[in-house]
């Protein structure tokens, strides 16, 4: 696909090919964000104005953990019960070749527990959602 931007600057989408990564890489050095390799059997595209790549994109698939607990359960039963939980999904996750799980949690209690216990840390950057 060509995208005509203006007059003097035409833009060609193309799929992600793994002879783009040394460019990519090159492009990826002027930011500060840890590189993954994309994946090249779904989600890529490549944007070159004449040969030179101006950006590069990818779907990087990420897990969420989705675990809810009973509030009338004890502490002590809802403990176990959650490291099983985050033991299942690191497994589950290793066997699908997955390197990071995310949770999104309302409450800091929780936040503090995950940290402490099972090495859960802040992304860097501000997530975001897009709903299609």
């Amino acid at each position: 696909m060509i995208m005509k931007l203006g007059v003097s600057l035409v833009l060609k989408m193309s799929r992600l090919q793994k002879a783009d990564i040394p460019e990519l890489l090159k492009i990826h050095s002027q930011h500060n964000f840890e590189w993954q390799e994309p994946r090249f059997d779904f989600g890529t595209i490549a944007v070159r104005a004449g040969d030179k790549l101006i950006g590069a994109g990818h779907l990087r698939p990420i897990v969420e953990a989705v675990m809810i607990l009973d509030l009338d359960a004890s502490l002590r039963d809802k403990a176990i019960a959650l490291r099983h939980m985050i033991h299942q999904a690191v497994l589950d996750s290793t066997n699908l070749e997955l390197k990071e799980i995310h949770a999104w949690v309302k409450e800091e209690q929780f936040v503090r527990e995950l940290k402490k216990h099972y090495g859960f840390e802040e992304p860097r950057g501000t997530s975001l959602v897009l709903r299609i």
